[in-house]
């Protein structure tokens, strides 16, 4: 569900899907001369960054890879799902180290909870666009940032995700 909501909001920016294995997508969005390039990887742990580098050039479509941009101009959208939100704090360290990693590629941990993946059934990319612009939405999660909700996801989404604009 999460990825998929990502993958929508992907061609919604006008990227075009190139590959699509069970934990990846690969997209490219080309604009005149300017290319840019972004993968959407499911993680099942935290690996450290060489590993997860290694793993994306082994997965990554042939026309990637010969593309010199690929590893400079790629968005690397991870997602891992957490238990509970408050188990950000144990993962924190790992999840800084691969964000931080100057090598390859740019990398974006999307974390999320089961509560917020149930609070997300059936959601769509336009439904997403929808509550991030719900100022009710914005005041409730101000007051308690920590409950599960759909707004919890979507400005995680909306922060993490640069390429992604604002309603």
């Amino acid at each position: 569900m999460i990825k998929q909501l990502i993958d929508e909001a992907l061609v919604a920016h006008g990227f075009v899907s190139r590959r699509e294995l069970d934990t990846s997508s690969f997209y490219v969005r080309k604009s005149g001369s300017a290319i840019r390039f972004a993968v959407v990887h499911t993680l099942d742990g935290l690996p450290n960054p060489a590993e997860l580098n290694n793993l994306i050039n082994h997965l990554a479509p042939d026309e990637f890879l010969r593309n010199p941009s690929f590893k400079k101009n790629c968005d690397l959208i991870c997602i891992h799902r957490l238990d509970v939100l408050a188990e950000f704090k144990d993962y924190e360290e790992e999840i800084f180290s691969i964000e931080e990693d100057p090598h390859f590629y740019k990398k974006y941990v999307l974390y999320y909870s089961i509560a917020e993946e149930s609070a997300l059934t059936d959601f769509t990319y336009e439904k997403l666009v929808s509550v991030i612009a719900d100022k009710k939405e914005f005041i409730d999660y101000k007051e308690n940032p920590l409950v599960a909700s759909q707004y919890s996801f979507a400005a995680k989404t909306f922060i993490k995700l640069p390429f992604l604009e604002l309603p």
